[in-house]
């Protein structure tokens, strides 16, 4: 059974990899065209293009999947299933409609809950204590087809989102993998999903990133730890010619502490601790603007900071 694997980031990869390394013939890969990345704005492929590349695959980078040249070019490539793992774009249904034995996408959360497009990210921030993969049939409701697989995870006490993601993605190639073969073999079953259990998971904006400081240490550790890399919490210390940006990379929720929301407790050595609506976080990693990442100490020692000082 000829397999077209579709997947554009990073997460993708190790999905493409167990598929290209089975019993299952990938006949093609389609993923996003190459797009402008980085500050300074170069045209790069995206990672599964690459790695097609390098596995001899042939790639396909359709600016509209509707247009009548890609759905030549796919039926040509002689795909019975589709297996998508990140694509990032809707499929329309004719286009699933051209696979014969099953269109199935892999999703990282156990579904129904986190439904969208940020499901680890939002794991995090709700502090889920477990998380997991969903292998479903691909339909044209947002992530609501029949569940074939599902796999558990626990989430660590300070995972982030690269380590998650990281982990997420190998945990899904695996179950990716044993789906096919069991819709080749006949024996594959899928369950529908819990409508009453569903939650969502929207994709954040840079405007998300802002920290509110009157929420919790704990949640604002959990933000810090979902967000990053992207968009990257932030906040604004205040300087004598205005407001400094500042990106924050790495925080520690400590005990309750009395202060108003946004205030500097501490900002000696080391140490720079900011009061919170519940809590203090402690800032171990940040990133002026202009400036590469630091530890506090380092940032304390090159700029002026005090306690009191409102953020």
């Amino acid at each position: 059974m000829k397999v077209i694997f579709w997947g554009t980031p990073e997460f993708s990869l190790p999905s493409l990899d167990a598929l290209a390394a089975g019993p299952h013939p990938v006949a093609a890969v389609v993923t996003r065209p190459d797009r402008p990345r980085g500050r300074g704005g170069r045209v790069l492929p995206p990672p599964v293009k690459l790695r097609a590349r390098q596995l001899g695959l042939p790639v396909f980078q359709p600016e509209k999947l509707t247009s009548p040249e890609f759905r030549e070019k796919l039926a040509a490539a002689g795909g019975e299933l589709m297996a998508v793992a990140a694509y990032g774009k809707y499929i329309p249904g004719g286009v699933v409609a051209q696979f014969p034995a099953a269109a199935i996408n892999l999703h990282p959360s156990l579904l129904p809950r986190w439904r969208g497009a940020a499901p680890i990210q939002w794991a995090l921030i709700e502090g889920d204590r477990e998380t997991g993969v969903s292998v479903i049939r691909l339909t044209p409701e947002l992530d609501a087809g029949e569940i074939f697989a599902r796999e558990r995870t626990p989430i660590g006490e300070r995972e982030d989102y690269p380590s998650l993601c990281a982990r997420l993605a190998e945990m899904g190639a695996a179950v990716l993998v044993k789906v096919v073969g069991e819709i080749e073999r006949g024996g594959a079953r899928a369950v529908p999903q819990a409508e009453s259990e569903v939650t969502w998971a929207p994709a954040f904006t840079k405007s998300d990133a802002l920290i509110d400081w009157k929420l919790s240490a704990a949640r604002i550790d959990r933000l810090v730890r979902a967000l990053n890399p992207w968009p990257g919490t932030h906040t604004f210390f205040p300087r004598a010619s205005g407001r400094e940006r500042v990106r924050i990379l790495a925080v520690r929720p400590m005990p309750a502490e009395k202060g108003s929301p946004g205030t500097v407790l501490r900002a000696a050595g080391d140490l720079l601790e900011i009061a919170a609506g519940e809590g203090t976080v402690r800032v171990e990693r940040l990133q002026p603007a202009g400036g590469g990442a630091m530890t506090a100490g380092e940032y304390l020692r090159g700029r002026r900071l005090r306690p009191g000082d409102r953020l």
